[in-house]
């Protein structure tokens, strides 16, 4: 048998656009089996009917045989003979209508019952399951906008307490909803092939079964046909019976998970972030300006592709372009009064986005992402790596300067001078804007410390290349010194 198409039971938390777009497929099918089903089971009523109304017939014309010796003829009664053959032929019409009415109940238990019983079942439940998921996943939305409403200062703790239940009591139940209708779609690829052959199987057992008894011998190979068919179905059967405890186990197993991940933020205390991320995708909401002072914010798919940052609204096929993230800047902004926001501005600041993430976690993995990728880091060899480095280097930007107390020989202007500690720091910040030093010495404490600036990516891989060291060699001034 060949491989049937399912859909993921894992990705139904998630809920994603290609997710949502691979069951529209599945969705499409079950409505085109539905329709077919229909017309197959009018076809199949048809056949039954006619059975039905020739049991009715053989029975009225075996009545019509049996009544010519009660006709009144104005000749006189019909011919002894004519009567005795008529009555005759009543039995043999009796005998056939016995075999017709047992082939109507056969064709009623076996081709048309089980379509009406796949179609008002399994179908049915489709619909049925089909309304629930849409209902419980509206009510996900909603409470997403109301937890996303929620202010970023002088917040109701009650409030917010109440939002947070709603969403995760909306989000679980859109867990089961969406389980139940992908286990029930799955398990519809194999019903659906039982459900056309199973009919057939019955229609043409019965009429076997009816040749059978009205003929000494039958063709054997048709007997091999029926019983292959019948073995096939089994083995559908069980195939069925399989995969249905798989989902069931897989089911189980993802419900009894913690519930902590139907709670949009419930990390914020101590959010695990990746900060070497060169490509993240997840829901943002994103503002827009509906009039000269109003706005509004929709949730939508996004991912990072390459340099470019994406959006799929759900339902869609695939995404589109939104920015250019290549040398763009991305800073945290407060906007709105709304948590966890951020903002992208293109290298030549004409276009700016605001997005809003969930929780803590992925508003700083969203902005830690789009920094990465604006270095262009995705365009290197070993992209990871490079993050790393990078990431390293950025915790390392705020670096000592070297003490002016223990400075190598050869960069004192004079070996005589005082040793007062205030003298001494005062010539040596003289000394420095002068002659920038080669290398860094020991570091004591109440050291000035100098805030190095992180390198783009680019010229951080040149250097890396040549092999050379990455020293300071900006001078000590105002405007980029800090004594701690």
């Amino acid at each position: 048998m060949p491989a049937v198409d399912k859909l993921l039971l894992e990705e139904a938390l998630q809920d994603s656009p290609q997710t949502r777009s691979l069951l529209s497929v599945f969705e499409e099918d079950a409505g085109t089996l539905t329709e077919y089903t229909n017309q197959l089971l009018q076809a199949m009523q048809r056949v039954y009917g006619a059975q039905n109304e020739m049991c009715l017939a053989t029975q009225q014309l075996s009545n019509q045989l049996l009544a010519y010796e009660k006709q009144n003829f104005a000749l006189g009664k019909g011919d002894e003979e004519v009567i005795s053959t008529l009555q005759h032929f009543a039995k043999v019409v009796d005998e056939l209508n016995a075999l017709h009415t047992e082939l109507t109940r056969q064709l009623a238990d076996k081709m048309v019952l089980p379509i009406i019983q796949f179609r008002e079942k399994d179908l049915t439940e489709i619909s049925t399951l089909k309304d629930l998921f849409v209902l419980s996943s509206n009510e996900h939305d909603i409470a997403m906008a109301k937890y996303s409403r929620l202010p970023k200062k002088r917040e109701n703790e009650r409030l917010k307490a109440g939002v947070v239940a709603e969403v995760a009591d909306s989000r679980r139940k859109q867990h089961l909803s969406s389980l139940q209708y992908y286990c029930s779609l799955n398990a519809l690829q194999y019903r659906k092939r039982v459900a056309v052959i199973e009919p057939m199987l019955g229609y043409t057992e019965a009429q076997v079964n009816i040749f059978k008894k009205g003929m000494e011998t039958f063709s054997k190979r048709m007997e091999d046909f029926l019983s292959s068919v019948s073995n096939m179905i089994q083995s559908i059967q069980r195939q069925l019976d399989e995969e249905t405890e798989a989902m069931r186990l897989s089911q189980q197993e993802l419900l009894s998970g913690n519930d902590s991940v139907y709670f949009p933020d419930y990390d914020v205390a101590s959010p695990q972030i990746n900060r070497n991320l060169i490509q993240k995708a997840g829901y943002l909401n994103i503002r827009n300006k509906t009039g000269l002072v109003t706005t509004s914010w929709d949730r939508h798919y996004f991912f990072t592709q390459g340099g470019n940052l994406m959006c799929q609204p759900r339902g869609a096929v695939a995404g589109g372009l939104i920015l250019d993230l290549d040398n763009c800047s991305v800073m945290a902004v407060d906007c709105e009064d709304r948590r966890y926001c951020f903002q992208i501005t293109s290298p030549t600041g004409k276009s700016v986005i605001i997005l809003q993430a969930e929780s803590k976690k992925e508003y700083e993995e969203w902005i830690c992402a789009i920094n990465n990728i604006s270095r262009q880091i995705y365009l290197t060899d070993n992209p990871e790596a490079v993050a790393i480095r990078l990431n390293q280097t950025a915790m390392q930007a705020v670096t000592p300067v070297t003490s002016f107390e223990k400075k190598h020989d050869s960069l004192r202007p004079d070996s005589n001078r005082t040793k007062n500690a205030d003298l001494v720091h005062t010539e040596n910040i003289t000394q420095r804007s002068l002659n920038a030093p080669d290398d860094v010495a020991l570091i004591e404490p109440g050291t000035p410390i100098q805030f190095d600036i992180v390198l783009p990516a680019t010229e951080f891989l040149d250097q890396n290349r040549a092999g050379g060291g990455r020293y300071n060699t900006h001078s000590l001034n105002a405007s980029n010194t800090t004594v701690l």
